[in-house]
């Protein structure tokens, strides 16, 4: 079974990054520059990522995000009462409905 994938634009979207620069950044961090799209399990990473660097701007680096371990990461989000699997799970669901209203409209247009 083919794994759904999310493109660049939809992730960028769903996680409201403004900057075209910062998706860049994002994605050369885990070697996804180049791909239109990405899996599921990679747009967590990224929104993951996101939220750690939120934790304490300026403080926090994507090159200490990269050192942590998942159970680190798993931890320390723990400890700030953030729940990435509803967030992440909430963040399909918005790019689910997204799409079956782009789907209704276009089959309504016909």
């Amino acid at each position: 079974m083919m794994e759904k994938k999310i493109s660049i634009q939809d992730c960028r979207s769903l996680l409201q990054i403004q900057s075209r620069d910062t998706m860049t950044e994002y994605l050369r961090l885990f070697d996804l520059l180049g791909c239109r799209f990405i899996s599921w399990k990679e747009f967590r990473r990224i929104l993951e990522l996101q939220a750690f660097l939120g934790l304490k701007p300026g403080c926090n680096s994507k090159a200490m995000f990269l050192d942590l371990s998942v159970a680190d990461i798993q931890q320390m989000f723990a400890y700030h009462k953030i729940d990435i699997t509803e967030r992440f799970l909430q963040l399909q669901l918005q790019h689910e409905r997204m799409n079956s209203v782009t789907l209704t409209v276009t089959l309504d247009n016909d």
